[in-house]
């Protein structure tokens, strides 16, 4: 559990440097030929990209709290929750399909 705890906070310290990520012209478009999956509405739709990240810190809390209690389907709840509306919301919208390998 120490270590789930300790993996949780360390999601939860990453979501402030997110932005930071993506400065213009490093999108998928602008870069053919870097690996970068990062379509261009990243910075079409500045807005909405940015509310999604700004998200994050509260549902990453809802997951570091979940481990900490250590109640399963607590856990379970804020991973669903933290995949679909944080994680999931961003790359679903803002993230290229990595090819097959």
């Amino acid at each position: 559990q120490a270590t789930a705890v300790q993996k949780a906070e360390d999601l939860h310290s990453l979501s402030g440097k997110l932005l930071a990520l993506f400065p213009a012209g490093t999108s998928n478009a602008d870069l053919p030929n870097v690996k970068t999956y990062a379509k261009p509405n990243i910075w079409t739709d500045t807005d909405n990209f940015k509310a999604v990240v700004a998200k994050l810190p509260g549902l990453e809390q809802g997951l570091t709290d979940a481990v900490k209690k250590g109640e399963k389907p607590m856990i379970l709840a804020a991973i669903g929750n933290l995949g679909k509306n944080g994680c999931g919301a961003c790359h679903s919208t803002y993230r290229a399909k990595m090819p097959q390998q």
